[in-house]
Protein backbone atom coordinates (compact mmCIF):
# COMPACT_ATOMS: atom_id res chain seq x y z
CA UNK A 1 0.00 0.00 0.00
CA UNK A 2 3.03 2.30 1.05
CA UNK A 3 4.23 1.82 -2.62
CA UNK A 4 0.24 2.32 -4.48
CA UNK A 5 0.16 6.04 -5.49
CA UNK A 6 -3.19 5.71 -6.58
CA UNK A 7 -3.74 4.31 -3.05
CA UNK A 8 -1.93 7.30 -1.42
CA UNK A 9 -4.74 9.52 -3.29
CA UNK A 10 -7.59 8.51 -1.25
CA UNK A 11 -11.15 8.28 -2.08
CA UNK A 12 -11.23 10.21 -5.73
CA UNK A 13 -12.93 9.73 -9.08
CA UNK A 14 -10.10 8.32 -10.59
CA UNK A 15 -8.97 5.94 -7.79
CA UNK A 16 -12.64 4.61 -7.51
CA UNK A 17 -12.25 3.86 -11.24
CA UNK A 18 -9.01 2.20 -11.05
CA UNK A 19 -10.30 -0.04 -7.81
CA UNK A 20 -12.52 -1.96 -10.29
CA UNK A 21 -10.49 -2.20 -13.47
CA UNK A 22 -7.28 -3.21 -12.22
CA UNK A 23 -6.53 -6.79 -12.20
CA UNK A 24 -2.83 -6.46 -12.79
CA UNK A 25 -1.93 -5.22 -9.22
CA UNK A 26 -1.85 -8.29 -7.08
CA UNK A 27 -3.35 -11.15 -9.73
CA UNK A 28 -6.95 -10.85 -8.67
CA UNK A 29 -10.08 -8.42 -8.61
CA UNK A 30 -10.26 -6.77 -5.37
CA UNK A 31 -11.75 -3.43 -5.79
CA UNK A 32 -13.47 -3.31 -2.05
CA UNK A 33 -9.85 -4.20 -0.43
CA UNK A 34 -8.62 -1.43 -2.62
CA UNK A 35 -11.57 1.11 -1.46
CA UNK A 36 -11.04 -0.28 2.03
CA UNK A 37 -7.31 1.07 2.08
CA UNK A 38 -8.14 4.26 0.55
CA UNK A 39 -10.73 5.24 2.78
CA UNK A 40 -8.23 4.52 5.70
CA UNK A 41 -6.03 7.29 3.48
CA UNK A 42 -8.84 9.51 3.46
CA UNK A 43 -9.56 9.17 6.83
CA UNK A 44 -6.02 9.04 8.82
CA UNK A 45 -4.01 9.86 5.96
CA UNK A 46 -0.79 7.86 5.61
CA UNK A 47 0.15 7.28 9.36
CA UNK A 48 0.25 3.50 9.76
CA UNK A 49 -0.79 3.28 13.56
CA UNK A 50 -4.69 3.71 12.02
CA UNK A 51 -4.48 1.74 9.50
CA UNK A 52 -3.82 -0.88 12.24
CA UNK A 53 -6.71 -0.40 14.48
CA UNK A 54 -8.81 0.00 11.34
CA UNK A 55 -7.87 -3.83 11.01
CA UNK A 56 -7.96 -5.03 14.67
CA UNK A 57 -11.10 -3.41 15.03
CA UNK A 58 -12.44 -5.10 11.37
CA UNK A 59 -11.21 -8.35 12.89
CA UNK A 60 -13.06 -7.88 16.68
CA UNK A 61 -16.21 -7.40 14.32
CA UNK A 62 -14.97 -10.58 12.70
CA UNK A 63 -15.49 -12.37 16.05
CA UNK A 64 -19.09 -11.32 16.90
CA UNK A 65 -20.33 -11.76 13.42
CA UNK A 66 -19.04 -15.31 13.59
CA UNK A 67 -20.49 -15.71 16.98
CA UNK A 68 -24.56 -14.19 15.05
CA UNK A 69 -23.65 -16.78 12.68
CA UNK A 70 -23.42 -19.64 14.68
CA UNK A 71 -26.38 -19.02 16.66
CA UNK A 72 -28.43 -17.94 13.61
CA UNK A 73 -27.49 -21.46 11.83
CA UNK A 74 -27.98 -23.18 15.49
CA UNK A 75 -31.93 -22.48 15.68
CA UNK A 76 -32.39 -26.53 15.36
CA UNK A 77 -30.24 -27.60 17.90
CA UNK A 78 -30.49 -27.32 22.08
CA UNK A 79 -29.92 -22.97 22.13
CA UNK A 80 -28.11 -23.46 25.78
CA UNK A 81 -25.92 -25.56 24.67
CA UNK A 82 -25.34 -24.03 21.21
CA UNK A 83 -24.66 -20.84 22.84
CA UNK A 84 -21.62 -21.64 25.01
CA UNK A 85 -19.85 -23.32 22.53
CA UNK A 86 -20.44 -21.44 19.70
CA UNK A 87 -19.21 -18.47 22.49
CA UNK A 88 -15.80 -20.67 23.17
CA UNK A 89 -16.04 -21.04 18.94
CA UNK A 90 -16.22 -17.37 18.30
CA UNK A 91 -13.36 -16.30 21.26
CA UNK A 92 -10.92 -19.09 19.69
CA UNK A 93 -11.19 -17.48 16.61
CA UNK A 94 -10.50 -14.16 17.71
CA UNK A 95 -7.71 -15.15 20.11
CA UNK A 96 -5.67 -17.65 18.19
CA UNK A 97 -2.24 -16.98 16.93
CA UNK A 98 -3.33 -18.00 13.00
CA UNK A 99 -5.22 -14.55 13.18
CA UNK A 100 -2.21 -12.27 13.74
CA UNK A 101 -0.83 -12.70 9.91
CA UNK A 102 -3.91 -11.34 8.80
CA UNK A 103 -4.65 -7.98 11.63
CA UNK A 104 -0.81 -7.44 12.23
CA UNK A 105 -0.10 -6.88 7.94
CA UNK A 106 -1.52 -4.50 6.73
CA UNK A 107 -1.83 -5.55 3.31
CA UNK A 108 -3.67 -8.59 4.19
CA UNK A 109 -7.10 -6.43 5.12
CA UNK A 110 -8.46 -8.88 2.03
CA UNK A 111 -8.26 -11.54 4.34
CA UNK A 112 -10.23 -9.47 7.24
CA UNK A 113 -12.48 -8.11 4.86
CA UNK A 114 -13.11 -11.51 2.96
CA UNK A 115 -14.02 -13.46 6.67
CA UNK A 116 -16.35 -10.65 7.45
CA UNK A 117 -17.79 -10.69 4.47
CA UNK A 118 -18.33 -14.87 4.61
CA UNK A 119 -19.83 -14.50 8.46
CA UNK A 120 -21.92 -12.26 7.34
CA UNK A 121 -23.34 -14.36 4.20
CA UNK A 122 -23.70 -17.39 6.75
CA UNK A 123 -25.99 -14.84 9.31
CA UNK A 124 -27.67 -13.90 6.18
CA UNK A 125 -28.23 -17.58 5.44
CA UNK A 126 -29.24 -18.91 8.45
CA UNK A 127 -31.66 -16.34 8.50
CA UNK A 128 -33.10 -17.17 5.11
CA UNK A 129 -33.49 -20.62 5.81
CA UNK A 130 -35.31 -19.79 8.84
CA UNK A 131 -37.92 -18.07 6.99
CA UNK A 132 -37.29 -17.77 2.85
CA UNK A 133 -37.52 -14.65 1.01
CA UNK A 134 -36.17 -13.48 -2.34
CA UNK A 135 -35.15 -10.33 -0.44
CA UNK A 136 -32.92 -12.43 2.28
CA UNK A 137 -31.98 -14.42 -0.98
CA UNK A 138 -30.46 -11.12 -2.91
CA UNK A 139 -29.05 -10.18 0.58
CA UNK A 140 -26.63 -13.57 0.58
CA UNK A 141 -26.02 -12.80 -2.89
CA UNK A 142 -25.07 -9.43 -2.36
CA UNK A 143 -22.82 -10.24 1.00
CA UNK A 144 -20.92 -12.75 -1.29
CA UNK A 145 -20.57 -11.02 -4.25
CA UNK A 146 -19.02 -8.18 -1.41
CA UNK A 147 -16.08 -10.78 -0.53
CA UNK A 148 -15.38 -12.15 -3.86
CA UNK A 149 -14.49 -8.39 -4.49
CA UNK A 150 -12.18 -8.47 -1.65
CA UNK A 151 -10.59 -11.53 -2.23
CA UNK A 152 -11.31 -14.66 -4.53
CA UNK A 153 -11.44 -16.69 -0.88
CA UNK A 154 -15.42 -16.95 -1.07
CA UNK A 155 -15.37 -18.95 -4.22
CA UNK A 156 -15.86 -21.86 -2.12
CA UNK A 157 -19.28 -20.57 -0.09
CA UNK A 158 -21.76 -21.90 -1.99
CA UNK A 159 -20.65 -25.91 -1.55
CA UNK A 160 -19.72 -25.00 2.23
CA UNK A 161 -23.38 -23.74 2.78
CA UNK A 162 -24.48 -27.13 1.57
CA UNK A 163 -22.69 -28.84 4.07
CA UNK A 164 -24.51 -26.61 6.77
CA UNK A 165 -27.72 -27.72 5.14
CA UNK A 166 -26.88 -31.39 6.43
CA UNK A 167 -25.92 -30.00 9.94
CA UNK A 168 -27.05 -27.45 12.06
CA UNK A 169 -29.90 -27.18 9.36
CA UNK A 170 -31.16 -30.32 9.25
CA UNK A 171 -32.61 -29.26 6.15
CA UNK A 172 -33.01 -33.03 4.99
CA UNK A 173 -36.05 -34.07 6.30
CA UNK A 174 -37.44 -37.55 6.01
CA UNK A 175 -39.21 -38.69 1.84
CA UNK A 176 -37.53 -38.87 -0.84
CA UNK A 177 -33.63 -38.14 -0.47
CA UNK A 178 -32.46 -37.05 -3.92
CA UNK A 179 -35.59 -34.85 -4.70
CA UNK A 180 -34.14 -33.11 -1.79
CA UNK A 181 -30.83 -32.77 -3.13
CA UNK A 182 -31.71 -31.60 -6.38
CA UNK A 183 -33.92 -29.23 -4.96
CA UNK A 184 -31.26 -27.77 -2.33
CA UNK A 185 -28.45 -27.77 -5.28
CA UNK A 186 -30.99 -25.97 -7.21
CA UNK A 187 -30.85 -23.13 -4.84
CA UNK A 188 -27.37 -22.82 -4.22
CA UNK A 189 -26.83 -22.32 -8.28
CA UNK A 190 -26.92 -18.54 -8.77
CA UNK A 191 -24.52 -18.18 -5.85
CA UNK A 192 -22.13 -20.51 -7.67
CA UNK A 193 -22.01 -18.65 -11.07
CA UNK A 194 -21.69 -15.78 -8.93
CA UNK A 195 -18.22 -17.10 -7.35
CA UNK A 196 -16.99 -18.71 -10.87
CA UNK A 197 -17.56 -15.61 -12.57
CA UNK A 198 -15.11 -13.93 -10.19
CA UNK A 199 -12.76 -17.21 -10.24
CA UNK A 200 -12.94 -16.77 -14.02
CA UNK A 201 -11.52 -13.13 -13.74
CA UNK A 202 -9.16 -14.29 -11.16
CA UNK A 203 -7.79 -16.44 -13.45
CA UNK A 204 -7.57 -13.61 -16.11
CA UNK A 205 -5.88 -11.39 -13.63
CA UNK A 206 -3.13 -13.73 -13.21
CA UNK A 207 -2.63 -14.09 -16.62
CA UNK A 208 -2.53 -10.33 -17.12
CA UNK A 209 -0.23 -10.10 -13.92
CA UNK A 210 2.40 -12.51 -15.54
CA UNK A 211 3.39 -14.55 -12.16
CA UNK A 212 7.03 -15.61 -11.95
CA UNK A 213 5.27 -18.89 -10.84
CA UNK A 214 2.65 -20.26 -13.03
CA UNK A 215 0.01 -22.18 -11.04
CA UNK A 216 0.05 -25.23 -13.00
CA UNK A 217 3.85 -25.28 -14.33
CA UNK A 218 5.78 -23.96 -10.71
CA UNK A 219 6.11 -28.24 -9.52
CA UNK A 220 4.67 -31.35 -10.84
CA UNK A 221 1.71 -32.05 -9.88
CA UNK A 222 2.91 -35.18 -7.93
CA UNK A 223 4.90 -32.81 -5.61
CA UNK A 224 2.15 -30.23 -5.66
CA UNK A 225 -0.14 -32.82 -4.28
CA UNK A 226 2.26 -34.40 -1.58
CA UNK A 227 3.33 -30.45 -0.22
CA UNK A 228 -0.32 -29.99 -0.23
CA UNK A 229 -1.20 -33.52 2.11
CA UNK A 230 1.71 -31.93 4.10
CA UNK A 231 0.27 -28.36 4.46
CA UNK A 232 -3.49 -30.54 5.42
CA UNK A 233 -1.79 -32.31 7.88
CA UNK A 234 0.18 -29.44 9.27
CA UNK A 235 -2.71 -26.83 9.37
CA UNK A 236 -4.37 -29.65 11.86
CA UNK A 237 -1.01 -29.29 14.29
CA UNK A 238 -1.26 -25.65 14.23
CA UNK A 239 -4.56 -25.40 15.68
CA UNK A 240 -3.63 -27.23 18.58
CA UNK A 241 -0.04 -26.12 18.88
CA UNK A 242 0.00 -22.98 17.27
CA UNK A 243 4.30 -22.47 18.01
CA UNK A 244 7.00 -22.11 15.29
CA UNK A 245 4.73 -19.81 12.88
CA UNK A 246 6.39 -17.96 10.37
CA UNK A 247 5.85 -14.95 8.24
CA UNK A 248 6.71 -17.01 4.81
CA UNK A 249 7.23 -20.77 4.88
CA UNK A 250 9.23 -21.82 1.66
CA UNK A 251 7.86 -24.15 -0.49
CA UNK A 252 9.97 -27.63 -0.08
CA UNK A 253 9.82 -28.44 -4.27
CA UNK A 254 10.89 -32.11 -4.82
CA UNK A 255 12.67 -32.04 -1.37
CA UNK A 256 9.44 -33.37 0.87
CA UNK A 257 10.57 -36.42 2.72
CA UNK A 258 8.46 -39.32 1.85
CA UNK A 259 7.55 -40.41 5.53
CA UNK A 260 6.40 -37.01 5.74
CA UNK A 261 3.83 -37.40 3.05
CA UNK A 262 3.17 -41.03 3.70
CA UNK A 263 2.29 -39.72 7.56
CA UNK A 264 0.04 -36.70 6.38
CA UNK A 265 -2.12 -39.39 3.81
CA UNK A 266 -2.45 -41.84 7.04
CA UNK A 267 -3.54 -38.93 9.38
CA UNK A 268 -5.93 -37.52 6.56
CA UNK A 269 -7.23 -41.14 5.67
CA UNK A 270 -8.21 -42.17 9.15
CA UNK A 271 -9.86 -38.47 10.43
CA UNK A 272 -11.89 -38.67 7.35
CA UNK A 273 -12.61 -42.31 7.84
CA UNK A 274 -13.65 -41.40 11.22
CA UNK A 275 -15.76 -38.39 10.37
CA UNK A 276 -17.83 -40.94 7.75
CA UNK A 277 -18.43 -43.24 10.08
CA UNK A 278 -19.59 -40.94 13.20
CA UNK A 279 -21.85 -39.14 10.74
CA UNK A 280 -25.30 -39.70 12.33
CA UNK A 281 -24.39 -39.78 15.29
CA UNK A 282 -21.94 -37.08 15.29
CA UNK A 283 -23.12 -35.06 12.43
CA UNK A 284 -20.53 -32.05 13.46
CA UNK A 285 -17.60 -33.96 12.81
CA UNK A 286 -18.33 -34.59 9.34
CA UNK A 287 -19.33 -31.45 8.39
CA UNK A 288 -16.23 -29.81 9.81
CA UNK A 289 -13.92 -31.81 8.14
CA UNK A 290 -14.89 -31.56 5.11
CA UNK A 291 -15.51 -27.64 5.28
CA UNK A 292 -11.84 -27.53 6.70
CA UNK A 293 -10.98 -29.30 3.77
CA UNK A 294 -13.15 -28.28 0.78
CA UNK A 295 -12.76 -24.45 2.09
CA UNK A 296 -9.03 -24.80 2.46
CA UNK A 297 -8.11 -26.69 -1.21
CA UNK A 298 -8.17 -23.25 -3.61
CA UNK A 299 -5.23 -22.36 -1.33
CA UNK A 300 -3.78 -25.88 -0.55
CA UNK A 301 -0.87 -25.50 -3.50
CA UNK A 302 -2.69 -28.53 -5.43
CA UNK A 303 -2.76 -24.62 -8.03
CA UNK A 304 0.21 -22.88 -6.93
CA UNK A 305 -0.37 -19.48 -6.85
CA UNK A 306 2.80 -18.41 -5.25
CA UNK A 307 6.37 -19.67 -3.93
CA UNK A 308 5.02 -20.58 -0.25
CA UNK A 309 4.62 -24.13 0.85
CA UNK A 310 1.40 -22.63 3.12
CA UNK A 311 0.66 -19.35 5.19
CA UNK A 312 -1.31 -18.61 8.51
CA UNK A 313 -3.25 -16.11 6.94
CA UNK A 314 -4.89 -18.91 4.64
CA UNK A 315 -6.46 -20.42 7.82
CA UNK A 316 -9.40 -18.01 8.67
CA UNK A 317 -12.30 -19.64 7.19
CA UNK A 318 -10.69 -23.09 7.11
CA UNK A 319 -10.03 -23.60 10.95
CA UNK A 320 -13.97 -22.86 11.78
CA UNK A 321 -14.83 -25.87 10.64
CA UNK A 322 -12.19 -27.79 12.88
CA UNK A 323 -13.42 -25.14 15.93
CA UNK A 324 -16.58 -26.93 15.25
CA UNK A 325 -15.38 -30.12 16.11
CA UNK A 326 -13.24 -28.85 18.71
CA UNK A 327 -16.27 -27.01 20.23
CA UNK A 328 -18.80 -29.94 20.21
CA UNK A 329 -16.96 -32.80 20.38
CA UNK A 330 -15.35 -30.62 23.61
CA UNK A 331 -18.61 -30.32 24.89
CA UNK A 332 -19.71 -34.16 24.49
CA UNK A 333 -16.34 -35.04 26.28
CA UNK A 334 -16.87 -33.07 29.40
CA UNK A 335 -20.50 -34.49 29.34
CA UNK A 336 -19.09 -37.86 29.54
CA UNK A 337 -16.31 -36.81 32.33
CA UNK A 338 -19.34 -34.99 34.26
CA UNK A 339 -17.62 -31.52 34.93
CA UNK A 340 -19.79 -29.05 36.32
CA UNK A 341 -19.97 -25.84 35.14
CA UNK A 342 -17.73 -23.84 36.97
CA UNK A 343 -15.19 -26.67 35.95
CA UNK A 344 -16.06 -26.25 32.38
CA UNK A 345 -16.01 -22.73 32.59
CA UNK A 346 -11.97 -22.74 34.05
CA UNK A 347 -11.24 -24.90 31.70
CA UNK A 348 -12.29 -22.70 28.73
CA UNK A 349 -10.76 -19.74 30.19
CA UNK A 350 -7.81 -21.47 30.25
CA UNK A 351 -7.41 -22.75 27.01
CA UNK A 352 -8.56 -18.85 25.44
CA UNK A 353 -5.72 -17.32 27.81
CA UNK A 354 -2.88 -19.77 26.71
CA UNK A 355 -4.38 -18.53 23.14
CA UNK A 356 -4.01 -14.74 23.92
CA UNK A 357 -0.81 -15.25 25.17
CA UNK A 358 0.72 -17.00 22.43
CA UNK A 359 -1.31 -14.64 20.08
CA UNK A 360 0.61 -11.65 22.29
CA UNK A 361 3.84 -13.09 21.78
CA UNK A 362 3.79 -13.81 17.95
CA UNK A 363 2.25 -10.25 17.64
CA UNK A 364 5.49 -9.41 19.07
CA UNK A 365 7.07 -10.18 15.81
CA UNK A 366 5.41 -7.99 13.74
CA UNK A 367 7.22 -5.00 15.38
CA UNK A 368 9.19 -4.48 12.36
CA UNK A 369 10.48 -5.98 9.26
CA UNK A 370 13.38 -7.08 11.36
CA UNK A 371 11.83 -8.42 14.22
CA UNK A 372 9.45 -10.52 11.89
CA UNK A 373 11.82 -11.98 9.59
CA UNK A 374 15.09 -12.70 12.39
CA UNK A 375 12.12 -14.71 14.00
CA UNK A 376 11.64 -16.30 10.98
CA UNK A 377 15.14 -17.19 9.63
CA UNK A 378 15.78 -18.25 13.40
CA UNK A 379 12.45 -21.12 12.15
CA UNK A 380 14.41 -22.37 9.33
CA UNK A 381 17.72 -21.18 8.60
CA UNK A 382 17.49 -22.32 4.73
CA UNK A 383 14.43 -19.43 4.80
CA UNK A 384 15.95 -17.46 1.54
CA UNK A 385 12.77 -15.16 0.86
CA UNK A 386 13.56 -14.09 4.82
CA UNK A 387 17.26 -14.17 4.80
CA UNK A 388 16.61 -11.59 1.56
CA UNK A 389 13.79 -8.94 3.03
CA UNK A 390 15.49 -9.23 6.63
CA UNK A 391 18.75 -7.52 4.42
CA UNK A 392 16.59 -5.17 2.97
CA UNK A 393 15.29 -4.11 5.82
CA UNK A 394 18.95 -3.85 7.34
CA UNK A 395 19.75 -2.24 4.24
CA UNK A 396 16.50 0.68 5.14
CA UNK A 397 18.09 1.08 8.41
CA UNK A 398 21.80 1.64 6.72
CA UNK A 399 23.24 -1.25 8.53
CA UNK A 400 25.02 -2.61 5.58
CA UNK A 401 27.04 -5.36 6.98
CA UNK A 402 24.18 -7.08 8.37
CA UNK A 403 22.38 -6.41 4.75
CA UNK A 404 24.99 -8.37 3.42
CA UNK A 405 25.31 -10.96 5.28
CA UNK A 406 21.77 -11.75 5.20
CA UNK A 407 21.96 -11.50 1.47
CA UNK A 408 24.67 -14.02 1.27
CA UNK A 409 22.52 -16.61 2.79
CA UNK A 410 19.73 -15.62 1.09
CA UNK A 411 21.93 -16.63 -2.18
CA UNK A 412 23.38 -20.01 0.12
CA UNK A 413 20.36 -20.91 0.45
CA UNK A 414 18.38 -20.67 -3.20
CA UNK A 415 20.71 -19.61 -5.50
CA UNK A 416 18.49 -19.61 -8.47
CA UNK A 417 16.51 -17.09 -6.64
CA UNK A 418 17.63 -13.79 -8.52
CA UNK A 419 16.42 -11.03 -6.09
CA UNK A 420 19.39 -11.21 -3.25
CA UNK A 421 21.99 -11.03 -6.17
CA UNK A 422 20.45 -7.68 -7.20
CA UNK A 423 20.30 -7.01 -3.48
CA UNK A 424 23.93 -7.77 -3.14
CA UNK A 425 24.68 -6.00 -6.01
CA UNK A 426 22.89 -2.50 -4.56
CA UNK A 427 24.84 -3.01 -0.71
CA UNK A 428 28.09 -3.46 -2.76
CA UNK A 429 27.58 -0.12 -5.30
CA UNK A 430 26.18 1.94 -1.44
CA UNK A 431 29.61 0.30 0.02
CA UNK A 432 31.95 1.87 -2.77
CA UNK A 433 32.31 -1.65 -4.45
CA UNK A 434 31.06 -1.51 -7.88
CA UNK A 435 33.50 -3.84 -9.35
CA UNK A 436 32.36 -6.56 -7.14
CA UNK A 437 28.73 -5.82 -7.94
CA UNK A 438 28.62 -6.69 -11.41
CA UNK A 439 29.03 -10.25 -11.22
CA UNK A 440 26.12 -10.19 -8.78
CA UNK A 441 23.80 -8.36 -11.59
CA UNK A 442 24.88 -10.37 -14.33
CA UNK A 443 23.30 -13.47 -12.37
CA UNK A 444 20.13 -11.42 -11.78
CA UNK A 445 19.95 -10.37 -14.77
CA UNK A 446 20.30 -13.77 -16.33
CA UNK A 447 17.78 -15.24 -13.59
CA UNK A 448 15.22 -12.73 -14.12
CA UNK A 449 15.32 -13.27 -18.17
CA UNK A 450 15.09 -17.05 -17.34
CA UNK A 451 12.27 -16.65 -15.14
CA UNK A 452 10.38 -14.29 -17.40
CA UNK A 453 9.07 -12.38 -14.80
CA UNK A 454 7.53 -8.89 -16.31
CA UNK A 455 7.81 -6.61 -12.95
CA UNK A 456 9.52 -9.12 -10.44
CA UNK A 457 12.87 -7.30 -9.92
CA UNK A 458 11.18 -3.70 -10.60
CA UNK A 459 11.18 -2.52 -7.25
CA UNK A 460 14.84 -2.29 -7.93
CA UNK A 461 14.95 -0.86 -11.01
CA UNK A 462 16.63 2.15 -9.41
CA UNK A 463 19.85 -0.04 -8.80
CA UNK A 464 19.80 -1.50 -11.58
CA UNK A 465 19.33 2.04 -13.64
CA UNK A 466 22.21 3.54 -11.50
CA UNK A 467 24.40 0.38 -12.53
CA UNK A 468 23.84 0.99 -16.09
CA UNK A 469 23.93 4.49 -16.17
CA UNK A 470 27.73 3.84 -14.46
CA UNK A 471 29.11 1.37 -16.98
CA UNK A 472 27.57 3.67 -20.06
CA UNK A 473 29.83 6.39 -18.93
CA UNK A 474 32.67 4.11 -18.61
CA UNK A 475 35.50 4.00 -21.46
CA UNK A 476 35.68 0.33 -21.00
CA UNK A 477 33.31 -1.48 -24.14
CA UNK A 478 32.65 -4.49 -22.54
CA UNK A 479 31.06 -2.48 -19.69
CA UNK A 480 29.37 -0.41 -22.00
CA UNK A 481 27.96 -3.35 -23.53
CA UNK A 482 27.23 -4.85 -20.02
CA UNK A 483 25.20 -1.43 -20.02
CA UNK A 484 23.20 -2.55 -22.66
CA UNK A 485 21.70 -5.45 -21.09
CA UNK A 486 21.01 -3.57 -18.30
CA UNK A 487 18.85 -1.45 -19.90
CA UNK A 488 17.14 -4.09 -21.48
CA UNK A 489 16.47 -5.55 -18.62
CA UNK A 490 14.90 -2.42 -17.12
CA UNK A 491 12.71 -2.35 -20.30
CA UNK A 492 12.21 -5.88 -19.99
CA UNK A 493 10.83 -5.50 -16.54
CA UNK A 494 8.49 -2.72 -17.17
CA UNK A 495 10.02 -0.32 -14.71
CA UNK A 496 8.08 2.54 -15.78
CA UNK A 497 9.92 5.18 -13.93
CA UNK A 498 13.03 4.66 -15.74
CA UNK A 499 12.05 3.60 -19.16
CA UNK A 500 12.29 6.58 -21.38
CA UNK A 501 15.90 7.32 -19.74
CA UNK A 502 16.41 3.54 -20.56
CA UNK A 503 14.79 3.54 -24.25
CA UNK A 504 16.71 7.09 -24.70
CA UNK A 505 20.05 5.76 -23.88
CA UNK A 506 19.68 2.29 -25.07
CA UNK A 507 19.20 4.67 -28.50
CA UNK A 508 22.20 6.23 -27.58
CA UNK A 509 24.59 3.23 -27.00
CA UNK A 510 23.54 1.62 -30.43
CA UNK A 511 24.46 4.90 -32.47
CA UNK A 512 27.47 4.41 -30.96
CA UNK A 513 27.84 0.99 -32.06
CA UNK A 514 26.65 1.72 -35.40
CA UNK A 515 23.47 -0.43 -34.99
CA UNK A 516 20.92 1.92 -36.51
CA UNK A 517 17.91 -0.24 -36.98
CA UNK A 518 17.98 -0.69 -32.82
CA UNK A 519 18.59 2.98 -32.31
CA UNK A 520 15.66 3.60 -34.59
CA UNK A 521 13.47 1.16 -32.82
CA UNK A 522 14.24 2.49 -29.66
CA UNK A 523 13.71 5.97 -31.06
CA UNK A 524 10.04 4.72 -32.54
CA UNK A 525 9.45 3.63 -28.69
CA UNK A 526 10.21 7.05 -27.48
CA UNK A 527 8.18 8.67 -29.34
CA UNK A 528 5.18 7.77 -27.58
CA UNK A 529 7.26 7.88 -24.20
CA UNK A 530 9.06 10.85 -24.31
CA UNK A 531 9.21 12.88 -27.96
CA UNK A 532 11.68 15.43 -26.86
CA UNK A 533 13.73 12.72 -26.00
CA UNK A 534 12.77 10.95 -29.06
CA UNK A 535 13.76 13.99 -31.70
CA UNK A 536 17.23 14.46 -29.42
CA UNK A 537 18.09 10.90 -29.97
CA UNK A 538 17.23 11.77 -34.25
CA UNK A 539 19.48 14.95 -33.76
CA UNK A 540 22.19 12.72 -32.21
CA UNK A 541 22.02 10.42 -35.41
CA UNK A 542 21.97 13.22 -38.02
CA UNK A 543 25.06 14.38 -36.27
CA UNK A 544 26.54 11.61 -36.51
CA UNK A 545 25.96 11.17 -39.85
CA UNK A 546 26.93 14.47 -40.84
CA UNK A 547 30.22 13.77 -38.82
CA UNK A 548 30.83 10.63 -40.69
CA UNK A 549 30.31 12.17 -43.99
CA UNK A 550 32.91 15.02 -43.49
CA UNK A 551 35.62 12.53 -42.43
Amino acid sequence: MTKNAVVQQGLTGDSLVWAFTDLAQVGYWMPVTWLSHMLDVELFGLAGGAHHVASVVGHMLNAVLLFWALQALSFRLDPTRAFWVNAFIAAAFALHPLRVESVAWVAERKDVLSTGFWLASLLAWGHFVRSPGVARYALVALLLALGLMSKPMLVTLPVALLLLDHWPLQRFAPGDPHRRWRRLVLEKLPLLAIALMVAGLTLYAKQQLGTAIKSLDAFPWEVRVANALVAYAEYLRMLVVPIHLSAYYPHPGNGIAVWKVAGATALLAATSALAVWQRRTRPWLIVGWLWFLGTLFPVSGVVQTGSQAMADRFTSIPHIGLLWIVGWGGAEVLDRAGLRSRARAALAGAMLLALALTSARQTAHWRNSVTLFEHAVSLDDSNYLAHNNLGVAFRTLGRHADAERAFRKAIEANPDYPLPYLNMAQILDDTQRPDEALPYLAVAFRAGLRLQVPGALGEDAGGLHRAASRLSASEDPAQRRQSIRLYRLIVALHADAYLPDAHFQLGRLYLEQGDLDEARAQRDVLEALDPMRAEFLGEIESRNASQGEGR
